[in-house]
């Protein structure tokens, strides 16, 4: 039938269909009645159905007993969640449809959850019946809302955990389809009151465009979704390659010099972009806050510097990194970035641990850091790496004198092959580490002084060839002695 390998085609051109499980939602409409009639045609994938009862309207039981008697004849496993959107909405303040749509979203989550458990995201998606004219209608919404590329294209047939395999066919043809098949479905008197937003587009605006327009409106704007979908794709791209390259993962924070020379289209996408990786979504994360955003990035201020962004959290710009974190957890974000510039920090401030009690191999207190330490003679065969250092080692009472911890922002350091001595706390200044974590940044200390700081320098020994070369050429012994080795790594939390 034309119709169902219409839709084949149009799957498989978008990659729809990638073998994972389907949470499929079912009004008891027309459009979600024959979704639900074409997958099993086209796709070998498990299929569930999620009907969500909003007890907004008289027959809304009458809607559900009849998706749960379809779903029997399919023998399709189906699941009901009932909800007071009416109530809900008043609880959440917002529209009963925005609430509506939440409410649905959420259903589709639990049902995943409780089918797959932690593998949800691995093993289903959520499968809609959006089609052109919803394209049309949301396009069209969006447009008066000043909204760029992404809300121009949205939906789109893949987003995320969402698939969407009927934007390529109208209403028309979804009701022509049923017909064809005999298929009985419910209708939904409200979707004819012009009662919200969408209802007067369905309803009234885009038919007098249709009377005035040399295309079927619907078919108009899909053309013109392909044609921008094209551009999305190359500016996706350039995002994604861009941000590959400066995204820092292990700590969620992105290098601020990449909005050097940067099109403004590119570094706004970016900033969005991390965003969504820090917090899952882009719910309310508008334009004028991106924009805020990149200011803050831009305006050469004070390192550990933050603003205020919707639902309690807060952009930070220190060390020449940005983060996004909750408003409660802005120190944790700080050093985030701290760690991401190379330095190790503590998560609180905690008493200097000695090297000879850490027992070779130890996490130390107040952190998700590991030190290990060895005495070694042959230093031709060592492999370096950013965080290891090398001290001579001179007699076993140097176990006892060293120490490891949070350094005081009062002690000194002299780095080697300089005559110049530094307060920590002036030396990480100049590194751009805010107050708020001064206090917490790792050293190796003897006494007042400070001996090796990862991520900054050191006093004495050496830490990589260059250093080790310099050492040796300085030292009477010329290499015969033992060394301590301490190596650093920083696990997962």
């Amino acid at each position: 039938m034309e119709f169902v390998e219409k839709v084949r085609s149009f799957s498989a051109d978008n990659g729809i269909f990638d073998g994972r499980s389907l949470i499929v939602g079912c009004s008891g409409g027309a459009d979600s009645v024959a979704l639900l009639r074409v997958l099993p045609l086209i796709t070998s994938s498990d299929i569930y159905v999620v009907h969500v009862n909003h007890c907004l309207r008289e027959d809304a039981d009458r809607d559900q007993r009849f998706v749960e008697e379809l779903c029997e004849s399919l023998d399709i496993p189906c699941k009901v969640f009932k909800f007071n959107v009416s109530k809900e909405s008043k609880t959440r303040s917002r529209s009963i449809e925005d609430t509506g749509r939440i409410l649905r979203y959420e259903a589709f989550e639990s049902c995943a959850s409780e089918l797959f458990g932690d593998e949800k995201d691995q093993k289903s998606v959520i499968c809609l019946a959006h089609h052109k004219d919803d394209l049309s209608e949301t396009m069209l919404m969006n447009v008066f809302r000043g909204s760029g590329l992404e809300g121009l294209l949205s939906p789109r047939a893949v987003s995320d955990r969402v698939i969407r395999p009927f934007l390529c066919v109208s209403k028309k043809e979804i009701l022509e389809y049923l017909d064809s098949l005999g298929q009985p479905h419910c209708e939904d008197v409200t979707n004819q009151e012009n009662c919200c937003t969408r209802n007067i587009w369905r309803n009234k605006i885009l038919p007098e465009i249709s009377d005035v327009s040399v295309k079927e409106p619907s078919e108009a704007l899909f053309e013109t979704y392909r044609l921008l979908s094209d551009d999305m794709d190359l500016i996706d791209g350039l995002v994604a390659e861009k941000l590959e390259n400066c995204l820092d993962r292990k700590h969620f924070v992105l290098d601020i010099s990449v909005f050097e020379g940067c099109h403004k289209a590119i570094s706004t996408r970016l900033i969005r972009a991390l965003w969504k990786e820090t917090f899952g979504d882009l719910v309310d994360f508008e334009q004028k806050h991106v924009q805020s955003v990149l200011e803050l990035c831009t305006d050469n201020g004070p390192s550990g510097r933050s603003i205020d962004l919707p639902f309690s959290r807060k952009a930070f710009v220190t060390g020449g990194f940005l983060g996004f974190c909750k408003a409660a957890e802005l120190q944790d974000g700080l050093k985030r970035a701290v760690m991401a510039s190379g330095l190790l920090v503590f998560d609180e401030k905690t008493e200097l641990t000695r090297i000879a009690d850490t027992k070779n191999t130890t996490i130390l207190p107040k952190s998700f850091i590991k030190i290990n330490y060895e005495i070694v003679e042959n230093i031709e065969a060592i492999r370096y790496n950013t965080n290891s250092w090398f001290c001579p080692f001179f007699s076993s009472d140097l176990l006892e004198e060293i120490s490891i911890g949070p350094i005081d922002r009062n002690m000194t350091f002299k780095r080697a092959g300089t005559d110049l001595t530094t307060k920590v706390d002036k030396l990480l200044g100049s590194y751009k580490v805010p107050g708020a974590v001064k206090d917490l940044i790792l050293g190796v200390v003897k006494g007042d002084e400070v001996l090796w700081i990862p991520g900054v320098g050191h006093a004495i020994g050496f830490t990589d060839n260059i250093s080790r070369d310099k050492f040796l050429e300085d030292a009477a012994d010329k290499g015969k002695t033992k060394y301590l080795v301490i190596r650093l790594t920083e696990v997962e939390a």
